[in-house]
């Protein structure tokens, strides 16, 4: 937050409770890396915010900082009994595809909803941080192993909600005959996916 050489100014004023202030400031700090700006609260006012910089920085700065808040305030206020999560939110934390967390919410029974950039699920912040974690652990274990996008992502989402090994899984789907090596060391699906899915759980649960 230093004040190098800058041609002008530019301030915002957000509304936040000084409850808030900690972990939004933290987030900030993150997203505003080698960005000149201040900060200073008031429990009347709020947060405010002021940029420096030439008329391109403070462009890009104020505009960052808005999709900060907009974040911020969205994750953190559930609308219907359903958290939002915008998608530049969950890449920022997460490190793993959105196909890949919407179809493990999917497989595992829980809502998986986008509306525009939000994606819409019953779990809280913690749950999805701690879901993308273990989603992330997931596909280094298999990423050598398989390496097509969307053969991986069925079988970690398989696992993940199964609490076994991708790997485990691969071999099981080749044992069913869900899936085939080709030649060239391709795995290919000779079921449809979702049909795969469902029998994997079924195999790996116990179902009927």
């Amino acid at each position: 937050m230093l004040r190098r050489g800058y041609e002008g100014k530019r301030s915002l004023v957000l509304s936040l409770d000084q409850s808030e202030l900690p972990e939004f400031l933290g987030y900030l700090e993150r997203r505003m890396q080698g960005r000149n700006y201040s900060c200073k609260y008031s429990t009347s006012s709020g947060l405010k915010i002021t940029l420096f910089g030439d008329r391109e920085e403070l462009r890009d700065s104020e505009a960052l900082v808005r999709r900060s808040y907009r974040n911020f305030k969205i994750v953190r206020n559930p609308v219907g009994g359903l958290y939002r999560y915008p998608s530049e939110w969950l890449t920022e934390h997460g490190g793993v595809s959105m196909s890949l967390l919407t179809l493990s919410l999917e497989v595992a029974g829980q809502r998986a909803e986008w509306k525009g950039d939000l994606l819409q699920t019953e779990l809280e912040p913690q749950e999805i941080l701690d879901l993308m974690s273990e989603l992330r652990s997931l596909v280094e274990e298999i990423k050598y192993e398989v390496r097509q996008r969307r053969v991986r992502e069925v079988l970690v989402a398989v696992a993940v909600s199964s609490g076994v090994s991708p790997l485990d899984v691969l071999e099981l789907a080749e044992e069913e005959g869900f899936l085939e090596r080709d030649e060239q060391g391709i795995w290919l699906f000779k079921v449809d996916p979702r049909v795969a899915i469902a029998e994997l759980r079924k195999k790996i649960l116990g179902g009927d």
